[in-house]
């Protein structure tokens, strides 16, 4: 089992908001991790949790509004259940929780910095309120960036979305027809995108948090 310490520091956790999961980068016996899984029988232990951080059944954290701007660190341990339970291991999770006080969806330490380009904002609620609607990744204005290619994937790794020259409308639908109906809205979850920026430069992956509760 491989159990990976986690930092959420660049970019910062916005109060109210949900995290990507802590387990992404963890594995049993080569393959990710899924809490609940009968044939895993794995369960998940935390240490010093704060107050006002949850963590959910699907390994993200649930970061209430009340938390205060501050960094955080707490530990979790995953076991297996039956098999052999001493089979332990424990790692460190560190939390830098901001606040967005203009509503823009932009935590307030980066309001005031030069966005580099090609950085996705990675919390995504399709509701049509006019914030956080669709996937923003920053300079594909400019004409240099026209012939990007973007690719989607769920967790378990089946392609939901594609686009070559994408233009930051994507709003959680998904086009793929291999994991649920072409066109209909994917649901609650951590996605990950590869991004080529088109120009030759190398390829950028990162995550995305779908709310769509």
């Amino acid at each position: 089992m491989l159990v990976v310490d986690d930092g959420f520091k660049k970019p910062p956790l916005l109060s109210g908001l949900t995290s990507s999961s802590i387990l992404a980068n963890d594995s049993f016996r080569g393959t990710p991790i899924v809490l609940g899984d009968k044939e895993l029988q794995l369960t998940v232990k935390t240490f010093g949790l704060p107050l006002g951080i949850e963590l959910l059944t699907d390994g993200t954290l649930s970061i209430s509004s009340q938390v205060r701007k501050g960094i955080y660190h707490f530990e979790y341990q995953l076991c297996e259940n039956f098999s052999n339970p001493r089979n332990c291991k424990t790692a460190t999770v560190v939390v830098f929780i901001d606040e967005d006080k203009d509503g823009d969806g932009i935590a307030d330490s980066l309001d005031n910095q030069i966005v580099p380009c090609f950085t996705a904002y990675s919390y995504l609620t399709p509701n049509d309120d006019g914030k956080n609607d669709v996937l923003i990744i920053s300079c594909l204005n400019e004409s240099n960036y026209k012939n990007n290619d973007i690719k989607i994937y769920n967790r378990w790794g089946s392609l939901v979305y594609k686009k070559h020259g994408y233009q930051n409308n994507w709003n959680g639908i998904s086009e793929a027809s291999t994991t649920i109906s072409s066109g209909s809205r994917l649901p609650t979850g951590t996605y990950y995108y590869v991004f080529d920026p088109g120009n030759g430069n190398s390829p950028r992956v990162g995550w995305i948090y779908l709310s769509t509760e």
